[in-house]
């Protein structure tokens, strides 16, 4: 004998009572577990019916079903926090670099007139240095 809906929904609500969600999102997915597995049981008569083969929709594979949901969702989210951790250190690492690379113009506009200055001190000892080769040679 088929369990009735309400007896199906109150078996998931028990059941899910203890995962993390929002009301409304529990009750969708006590519906929805409960529509699967009435379905399941109803295409299980046509199969029987059309093909003469048995499929059971059995209390235990209605447990059966409610126990992998619980695990797909933990996986899932599990999955998803993990991206989220991700997602959260590569940004803290871009502004991190952000940081440095703002830190690291300002020292170089800082020693650009030192460099300024250097360029034209190598550019006098360079016209030294030839003079001296012009007059070596």
């Amino acid at each position: 004998a088929a369990w009735p809906a309400d007896a199906l929904q109150a078996v998931a609500r028990k059941f899910l009572k203890e995962v993390e969600m929002k009301d409304a999102v529990r009750e969708a997915c006590v519906d929805m577990c409960q529509k699967f597995h009435s379905d399941a049981s109803q295409l299980g008569t046509k199969f029987q019916q059309e093909l003469k083969r048995i499929y059971y929709a059995t209390p235990t594979s209605f447990l059966e079903l409610l126990g992998t949901f619980k695990q797909l969702l933990g996986e899932k989210r599990k999955a998803c926090m993990d991206l989220k951790s991700k997602y959260e250190n590569g940004l803290e690492k871009l502004v991190a670099t952000e940081s440095s690379v703002e830190g690291m113009q300002v020292e170089l506009t800082a020693l650009k007139p030192q460099l300024v200055a250097k360029n034209k001190e190598v550019g006098e000892t360079m016209v030294v240095v030839d003079a001296e080769s012009a007059k070596t040679q």
